[in-house]
């Protein structure tokens, strides 16, 4: 399937022992897809991607990939900044079903520019279509313009998502490799949704549809087609959620809020793991405003 629309990162159900909620994760794959999302992000940061084990991350992949029935892709997240891991997790991912992967920069181990640049090449090599991610918020380590185009140029390197806050960057970017490879703003999960579709991306990878997958989709339709005059009126909508669920709240940690949310709105994934916490009362409070602004809750 052609790596483009609106892609959500999925929220790893867990049962009140904190042990994989497979039913559950089959439930929120089901209700999206009869919402109409064809484009799924597994073990991502939303799904609780370092919680997990080897095992339960090959798992949710096959759960996944097996209910999408080939109705929508997958996308796989790998996450360890070492790379021979890396190539193990992509490969297991694909052998699960995956069609791409999401390779994060190589983080703590802070090796050089060449030393990312092999990163990523070496996973590509494994035969993957990998999918790099600019995340300096998590990675401390910003891709260049320059290193984007020069990945963009290796075998099975076929998107990029990118969540860093430079939109002059992310024009640059879309302007040099926007025909080679498909580009994904997403920034926060939040504003950058639609400024990045009007620059050209292809689509975006936002948590937002977990909660309101028609009007998400109503303003990537509308964004791709320019019809400012409805994207512009639905972003404005959806505004709300972007800034205070989409970006997270009071600085309390991605999944958490986004949990919480899931729970108010009568579909609860269940708790996150330690060392993330569940939300305070006050952050609580503040999201349930918020989804009663949005008519998502009594």
């Amino acid at each position: 399937m052609e790596l483009k629309g609106i892609v959500v990162p999925l929220a790893t159900p867990f049962t009140a022992n904190y042990e994989l909620d497979e039913p559950g994760l089959k439930r929120e794959v089901g209700f999206l897809l009869d919402k109409g999302i064809r484009g799924f992000l597994v073990n991502g940061s939303t799904g609780e991607c370092l919680s997990l084990s080897t095992e339960e991350r090959q798992r949710t992949v096959e759960i996944v990939s097996k209910e999408c029935k080939r109705k929508a892709f997958v996308i796989a997240g790998v996450e360890t900044p070492v790379t021979h891991h890396a190539i193990l997790d992509a490969k297991r991912a694909t052998e699960s079903g995956a069609d791409f992967v999401l390779v994060a920069t190589p983080y703590y181990l802070k090796p050089t520019l060449d030393g990312i640049f092999q990163h990523y090449k070496k996973v590509a090599e494994a035969g993957v279509k990998v999918i790099i991610y600019n995340n300096p918020f998590r990675t401390n380590v910003v891709l260049s313009t320059q290193m984007v185009k020069s990945l963009s140029e290796i075998r099975n390197i076929v998107g990029m998502k990118q969540s860093h806050v430079d939109m002059s960057q992310t024009a640059e970017i879309i302007h040099l490799v926007g025909k080679k490879i498909a580009f994904f703003h997403s920034y926060g999960d939040a504003v950058s949704i639609f400024p990045g579709l009007l620059l050209g991306g292809v689509g975006a990878m936002s948590i937002i549809p977990l909660f309101a997958p028609e009007k998400t989709l109503e303003l990537y339709r509308a964004t791709m087609n320019r019809d400012l005059e409805t994207a512009i009126r639905v972003y404005r909508d959806l505004l709300p959620l972007l800034l205070y669920v989409g970006s997270g709240v009071s600085g309390e940690p991605n999944p958490a809020p986004f949990k919480e949310a899931l729970r108010i709105i009568g579909r609860s994934v269940g708790p996150t793991r330690l060392p993330v916490t569940q939300v305070t009362s006050d952050t609580r409070k503040a999201i349930t405003k918020v989804l009663k602004e949005a008519d998502l809750t009594d």
